[in-house]
């Protein structure tokens, strides 16, 4: 295979290594960046880069962060282990997240695009015909809870250890965001995110979890600043990122990492995916090459729900789940009792 590096402005020393493990073939295109010259437009959630004012921000020092990270009324992440009945909402008219078929990204017309943004792992689908990838993404999903949703299209996806999102009886080794936007100026939330619980276990079913396997095991995940360019020997769909259970807890937030901008919708899904304990130290390895002498992860302490409406959906059709959702009663669940009669 011969296989060429575009050079960018604000890029230097780039080296290629071409790498065939197992059914992933990956172009390892390790290329220092600086900040200001990264090739895409776009946070790690999607919204146009904004350098936050001041000290550059980490995790190790949460203050630093930008002003409406401190003061914003709907941030994110949150917690839904102890909610009120009146903080939860039912709808009849809600159901499972529904993706488009242009989800499913054939292999001969897509690579793969893993980039270590310094806080975090982000990945893209790059369509060959569209390198630049300037065009929306035709993978698209709507609002599940509103009817009048406009079409969210795919942008990227990123990991964070621990997770940040707190769900009862639940104990996530990190968490997947799947970052969709749409262009409807006019419309809130701008973003959508699907988040993933993730649980490390060496009891795994590899077929439910292959396109987790290919991103974090099959190649070495790019150091600090870096971007491995994966050409795929097997289409891939968002679907194989998802556990097979459908339920989810839905609020409005705001990006868990500067400038911590509101107007994003959060899609939270209650069942777990699960990744080997080998992927699970991997992905925490790359966070803290990247970051040395972090320790904590690059997750955002829980934030409060400040009066807003958690939307809440069971998936009837895959109730073999340990994340305690109700089973007889669409009502909101005491906690306590909740977690007394978890399984798991």
């Amino acid at each position: 295979m011969t296989c060429g590096v575009r050079r960018g402005e604000g890029r230097e020393g780039s080296k290629m290594i071409t790498a065939v493990i197992l059914s992933l073939l990956c172009l390892h295109v390790h290329t220092l960046m600086s900040t200001a010259s990264a090739e895409n437009g776009y946070t790690t959630a999607g919204l146009p880069r904004e350098k936050p004012q001041g000290p550059q921000w980490g995790y190790a020092n949460l203050t630093a962060w930008p002003k409406l990270c401190q003061t914003g009324k709907q941030q994110s992440p949150v917690s839904f282990s102890e909610l009120q009945p009146n903080e939860v909402v039912h709808r009849k008219d809600m159901g499972p997240l529904v993706f488009s078929r242009d989800c499913n990204f054939a292999a001969e017309k897509t690579s793969l695009k893993i980039e270590n943004e310094v806080n975090t792992i982000s990945v893209r689908f790059i369509p060959l015909d569209d390198p630049t990838n300037k065009l929306p993404s035709l993978c698209t999903v709507r609002d599940p809870t509103d009817r009048d949703s406009p079409e969210y299209h795919f942008v990227s996806m990123h990991f964070h250890s621990p997770a940040e999102h707190v769900l009862p009886c639940a104990n996530p080794d990190a968490e997947l965001h799947l970052v969709f936007a749409h262009t409807q100026q006019s419309r809130q939330p701008h973003l959508m995110v699907v988040v993933v619980q993730l649980v490390a276990s060496d009891k795994i079913n590899s077929t439910s979890v292959v396109a987790l396997k290919h991103i974090l095991l099959d190649g070495s995940l790019p150091p600090k600043r870096a971007v491995t360019t994966c050409t795929l020997t097997e289409n891939m769909t968002i679907a194989g990122f998802l556990p097979q259970s459908g339920s989810y807890f839905a609020y409005n937030g705001s990006l868990t990492t500067p400038p911590c901008t509101e107007g994003v919708l959060f899609v939270v899904l209650t069942s777990p995916q699960i990744i080997s304990k080998k992927a699970l130290e991997r992905l925490v390895e790359a966070f803290q090459r990247s970051r040395p002498g972090n320790h904590n992860g690059n997750h955002r302490p829980t934030q409060p729900l400040n009066g807003r409406v958690v939307y809440h959906f069971v998936d009837m059709h895959h109730m073999n789940y340990s994340m305690c959702m109700s089973t007889t009663t669409r009502t909101v669940l005491k906690w306590k009792a909740c977690r007394a009669q978890c399984s798991t």
